[in-house]
């Protein structure tokens, strides 16, 4: 078997496992798509790197926390730039306070 087809089957396995799980039920914002296309990126620099495909937890944990950030952040950017939500103040600690524009 060659190493690109082991990654993809490692990815439908890991993908499966995750369905059958409920993660995504956990984790509404994780794009499934983008969380494989960054778990096959990872398993061919771990080949490159160490000729060997295997993800550590540190290497899963920090995938599914970028991808799940990068789509919150998406979610968020697309709120404020439809006025669904609206920039209200700042706090005592600097923070940008936003609240629902309900005149929408």
């Amino acid at each position: 078997m060659n190493i690109l087809t082991e990654i993809i089957e490692t990815a439908d396995y890991i993908m499966e496992h995750f369905e059958k799980d409920g993660f995504y039920e956990q984790f509404i914002h994780c794009d499934r798509f983008k969380l494989r296309r960054e778990f096959e990126i990872q398993m061919q620099r771990n080949w490159e790197q160490l000729e060997n495909i295997q993800l550590t937890e540190e290497q899963m944990l920090e995938i599914i926390a970028r991808v799940t950030s990068e789509e919150l952040d998406n979610a968020f950017t697309k709120m404020i730039m439809s006025g669904k939500i609206r920039f209200s103040s700042v706090d005592s600690n600097g923070e940008l306070l936003y609240k629902i524009n309900n005149k929408l």
